[in-house]
């Protein structure tokens, strides 16, 4: 009776052994028995201080449930976290500091290549108008009117210290362009970024990356953040020499035609790109009864006044020197006193 009873407790538990086994595995072992390893990886290898790492243990029988436990320079990331259906198991990694870390993880009974490093980086931001070669410490000063050419340009430059490639992020605060366009925008690190948007792009292999931002239409600023942050304002025209308007004739002759030469400029960069519209505003003449007579033409009370004078080109566009060229015709009215002729810069506003 004894033996038969022995024999019992033997078969009895080679059955337990077999049923407990079956949700780990498929050859009917516990989870950590053999040769099972534990891998981790980490989605980058560097990031701005601050930024999120992704890490990722993996067992090598996917075994579901283990507890997996990370630490970082041997001291406890947090809790440790149960593996999933796959065998996985994931944490999240700021660094807090600049500097290179060893990350850990470990789960009992796996063996395996478990650790990984990962650095933390501090990042600075300079910025200078494209027409500079000097890098500039207060804020930076670009045409507005998000015209593509270096006028409207900041170049940006990222810096890692350490150098190497990393992930950094980088925000536009401002920039909003008239009527819902012509927003300013930053592009660096392959990634666009526009008014109140952030995104995460890379530095290049030697720890930089070099990009611009284009103005907005508006004359306002924005402020962009890459670690450190820079304010780039948008302005307008600063040429006040006396060649700012010519007229050519300078007297006006009535039934003839003059050119007219306007010439915008910020800090001696010419505003190439800009449309210019040229109109008639004001005209001044004797009537039959020797009276002077005034005609306006504004914005807020229109009027058309071509029967005295107009522009053969109402609009042009500034060339590469900064000039916007129109023809004045002056209808052959010898009553004609004077002319007041007035442009607007069609590519500037001055709110969004």
């Amino acid at each position: 009776m004894q033996w038969r009873y022995m024999i019992w407790l033997v078969i009895a538990t080679v059955s337990a052994l077999g049923v407990a086994a079956a949700p780990f595995a498929a050859n009917d072992r516990m989870p950590g028995f053999g040769d099972e390893s534990i891998g981790l990886v980490a989605d980058e290898s560097a990031v701005q201080v601050g930024l999120e790492v992704t890490l990722t243990a993996t067992l090598s029988d996917e075994a579901e449930g283990v507890s997996v436990q990370f630490t970082v320079n041997d001291e406890p990331l947090g809790g440790a976290v149960n593996t999933n259906g796959s065998g996985e198991a994931t944490k999240i990694y700021a660094p807090s500091a600049k500097g290179t870390v060893t990350i850990k993880a470990t789960a009992t009974d796996y063996d395996g290549s478990n650790t990984v490093e990962v650095t933390g980086v501090d990042i600075t931001l300079k910025a200078r108008s494209a027409a500079d070669s000097n890098w500039v410490e207060g804020n930076v000063t670009i045409a507005s009117g998000g015209v593509n050419n270096d006028p409207h340009k900041a170049v940006l430059l990222v810096e890692d210290d350490p150098p190497v490639s990393s992930r950094f992020q980088i925000s536009l605060a401002g920039g909003r362009g008239h009527g819902g366009s012509n927003n300013a925008s930053a592009a660096i690190g392959g990634v666009s970024v526009g008014p109140g948007e952030t995104k995460k792009p890379k530095t290049g292999a030697q720890g930089n990356a070099t990009g611009y931002l284009l103005s907005s239409n508006v004359l306002a600023s924005a402020t962009v953040t890459a670690g450190t942050s820079k304010q780039i304002d948008f302005a307008w025209n600063n040429y006040a020499e006396d060649d700012f308007w010519v007229s050519d004739p300078i007297f006006l002759v009535p039934g003839e035609s003059s050119d007219e030469v306007l010439t915008l400029q910020l800090n001696s960069m010419p505003l190439e790109g800009h449309e210019i519209a040229f109109f008639v505003e004001e005209v001044v003449y004797f009537d039959e009864n020797g009276d002077i007579i005034t005609l306006t033409n504004t914005a807020s009370e229109p009027s058309d006044l071509s029967s005295w004078a107009s522009f053969a080109d109402v609009q042009v566009t500034v060339d590469g020197d900064g000039r916007a060229n129109a023809t004045l015709v002056v209808e052959d009215k010898p009553e004609i006193v004077s002319l007041t002729m007035r442009a607007y810069d069609q590519t500037v506003f001055t709110m969004p």
